[in-house]
């Protein structure tokens, strides 16, 4: 953030309340953040309310196509009752939604750690008393609250669209599916997060930082597959989070056996990928930080 920055001013005038200095830098910032881009507060609105609206079409057409007996035109072994909607569902969101959040973050988080370095503002920071963890656990806690309304607010309504809908109490049945696509999404959550601030920890220039957070996101599935396939060695795969993402929906969100391509992933090494990501892009932001000479 540049010194002559309003937001700066506004931190600065600000006290830092002496028991949680985090949570103001992480109000501060999803502030700033929500005040300059308008297109991040286009997708904290669109993709939960598309993805519900697109939740209400197909539950209503599932349990309407049931009741009339429409579901043994359909193509599917058994029917729709041999088809779990929600894990489907759950699937094309764990799918779709990554690059959106790529995105979201390249946009939100790249520019949190690249304007402070810019403008030499964290020497000024850390003379203050003002740890450097709390000024991490600030900026990150910033990027996970505003990628949450991507990640975690869509299934929890389409949980409660399928609930309502549904001509049955299915609550307690769909709880373990919702559960799972939960813990993925937290799981992507931090890892993206942290990814955003590792990219923005790399250089002074936010669009640099955003760049090269996206290039890097949509090169690594292609490369982890390949290396994989050319050496046999599935553990390549661990080098992308969309490959670990897509592992885990299919073994924890299954919906239709006959129809589903196993992963080459195990779910071991899925669940590894993202504390290993999420560890290595942290300790880039460490490094920077440490390197900062507080101002006396």
């Amino acid at each position: 953030m540049p010194i002559y920055d309003a937001a700066y001013r506004v931190l600065e005038t600000r006290p830092l309340r002496p028991r949680a200095p985090w949570w103001t830098i992480a109000t501060t910032m999803m502030r700033r953040t929500l005040k300059r881009h308008s297109i991040v507060r286009g997708l904290i609105f669109v993709i939960p309310a598309g993805f519900c609206f697109f939740a209400t079409v197909v539950f209503y057409g599932r349990y309407m196509a049931g009741a009339r007996g429409m579901d043994r035109a359909l193509p599917i072994p058994g029917g729709l009752d041999k088809l779990d909607i929600f894990n489907m569902l759950g699937n094309q969101f764990l799918q779709a939604v990554g690059m959106f959040a790529v995105i979201f973050v390249a946009l939100v988080g790249a520019p949190l750690i690249a304007e402070d370095h810019r403008a030499r503002a964290l020497s000024l920071y850390f003379s203050r008393p003002l740890k450097r963890r709390e000024y991490v656990l600030g900026k990150l806690t910033a990027v996970v609250v505003l990628l949450s309304f991507l990640l975690i607010l869509p299934p929890i309504l389409m949980y409660l669209v399928e609930v309502v809908i549904a001509p049955t109490n299915i609550a307690m049945d769909r709880l373990p599916s919702l559960l799972w696509l939960l813990a993925i999404s937290t799981a992507a959550l931090v890892t993206f997060s942290a990814a955003s601030l590792g990219a923005s920890a790399l250089t002074k220039r936010p669009a640099q930082a955003g760049a090269l957070l996206v290039g890097i996101m949509i090169l690594l599935p292609a490369t982890a597959q390949i290396l994989a396939q050319q050496l046999d060695a599935p553990g390549w795969l661990m080098l992308s989070p969309f490959e670990a993402i897509r592992a885990l929906g299919r073994h924890h969100l299954p919906y239709l056996l006959a129809f589903d391509e196993p992963s080459r992933m195990s779910i071991t090494r899925a669940w590894l990928t993202f504390p290993l990501w999420s560890a290595g892009c942290l300790s880039l932001l460490a490094w920077r930080v440490r390197r900062v000479e507080v101002v006396e």
